[in-house]
């Protein structure tokens, strides 16, 4: 792997008008990509993801702050001048010209002699699985199949960087997780670094090396996914990833990388990673625990009791509402997998065992970086 970073970013702030009109877009954003990294960035609309994409591909330039490209410094160029491509939502694909036609056209502008270009459509259109497709019109091809011939057009002139802004919205649900495994196998097909912008949760769970959640204009966690669903930092990103149940503790005695709590007049282990002066004075702290963390048993058996008042069937899992003893909702995920359990019944009175480093400790405060 490269020692340098694809892309840096460094201290980039973006504003968008003048006066009361002005709006912040970007806040202070610090950033490094690393060489044929899958790297996503997620977040609602509105968070700044699409407007970092913009800057990096050079349709939109920084007020402050400084974007490098391995190494090379990005200000000042066009964007035709820039290693990089870009993927839209949209395929933009020339409807007068034949598929082999679109790929070679930004060979073409790179002056590439036809026998190289020939031969590299042949390449694409292979890689990207539709060989026998090349004389077709882009009419004639599904929206997943328009899709993958604009990759093929991104990709042909071998660009240091793709950038691929939110490329699956249009597509149904089937033919989007289909495509999530031709976008993965893509990327280390190729070894080229991809930035995936998507609101998609699971998209970018299932597809990237790293994911940095941005929200505001500020990028809140950047972690791998599993780090980023298991150990969120703070609120927003518990929330934003997947379901979570959100309980507020006491901290009754610190210890290396844990809290013991108490919550609901018992002891709960919490994993934390925060520091000490990242909690209030009063020791209080909010907790995550992810649905399907918690376990429901005997009645006495838990740190509470709860009756349950929902039980939804979704196939693999069941869905379950209790409402605890002091009042307290929560969600639990149980998997269906063993046919021969015992099944839990509205209306019935269960234990909440919230099992050691479940949970974990939550900060109103940004993470650290990495």
């Amino acid at each position: 792997m490269n020692d340098i970073n694809a892309i840096s970013v460094k201290n980039v702030e973006k504003i968008y008008g003048g006066g009361k009109q002005a709006v912040t877009a970007l806040k202070d954003i610090h950033l490094e990509i690393r060489d044929r990294e899958f790297f996503t960035l997620l977040g609602p609309s509105g968070c700044g993801k699409t407007t970092l994409l913009r800057l990096i591909a050079g349709f939109e330039q920084p007020n402050q702050g400084e974007i490098l490209l391995f190494g090379d410094h990005l200000e000042g160029l066009e964007p035709y001048q820039r290693p990089v491509n870009t993927v839209f939502q949209s395929y933009s694909l020339f409807p007068h010209m034949t598929i082999a036609e679109n790929i070679s056209f930004g060979l073409k502008m790179q002056g590439k002699m036809q026998k190289e270009i020939s031969s590299t459509v042949a390449e694409m259109l292979e890689l990207v699985k539709m060989a026998e497709y090349g004389e077709r019109m882009p009419n004639q091809l599904s929206g997943g199949q328009q899709q993958r011939i604009a990759l093929a057009r991104a990709l042909a002139p071998r660009p240091k960087v793709l950038l691929l802004d939110e490329p699956l919205s249009a597509l149904d649900l089937k033919l989007r997780q289909a495509m999530r495994h031709e976008l993965k196998r893509l990327q280390r097909d190729t070894g080229i670094t991809f930035v995936f912008v998507t609101h998609d949760q699971e998209e970018a769970m299932s597809m990237s090396d790293r994911i940095a959640v941005m929200s505001q204009g500020s990028i809140q966690q950047l972690d791998a996914p599993e780090t980023i669903y298991e150990r969120p930092c703070n609120e927003f990103v518990a929330n934003f990833i997947g379901d979570v149940n959100l309980i507020d503790a006491s901290v009754s005695e610190f210890q290396p990388g844990k809290l013991v709590c108490q919550w609901a007049g018992s002891q709960v282990v919490a994993a934390n990673t925060a520091t000490t002066a990242d909690l209030s004075s009063e020791n209080r702290v909010r907790l995550a625990v992810r649905p399907e963390k918690l376990r429901l048993v005997t009645k006495d058996q838990g740190q509470t009791n709860a009756q349950v008042t929902e039980s939804m069937y979704m196939g693999t899992d069941r869905y379950i509402t209790v409402t605890c003893d002091h009042g307290e909702n929560l969600e639990v995920r149980v998997q269906n997998s063993d046919v021969s359990g015992e099944v839990i019944q509205e209306g019935d009175t269960v234990g909440v065992f919230i099992p050691e480093l479940s949970a974990v400790a939550l900060t109103d405060q940004q993470s650290g970086l990495s």
